[in-house]
């Protein structure tokens, strides 16, 4: 593999990356929407917030795998707090 080629695959995997996290927290602020707003139906609740909860604990443990610029890092960064927010918001 050619040096070009080697730099055209990262810039892509860490594209993709980029783009995983952005929907992982974006499933999860879903899911916790979804949970806050889950009156009186226990199940649904907790369901919700587990899968939440899964989706933050995916974005940190993978956020470092590939290097973001300032920019990509300042919005996961905000959705991120939004999200744990909404998880404080319901006890998770």
């Amino acid at each position: 593999m050619d040096e070009r080629s080697f730099e055209s695959t990262f810039q892509h995997a860490r594209e993709v990356h980029f783009d995983f996290l952005l929907i992982e927290l974006d499933m999860g602020m879903s899911f916790a929407r979804i949970a806050l707003h889950a009156d009186g139906n226990l199940d649904k609740r907790r369901r919700n917030q587990a899968n939440a909860r899964k989706a933050y604990d995916a974005v940190l443990r993978f956020m470092d795998y590939f290097p973001l610029s300032d920019g990509e890092r300042q919005e996961v960064r905000q959705k991120i707090a939004k999200l744990e927010n909404q998880l404080m918001q319901i006890g998770g």
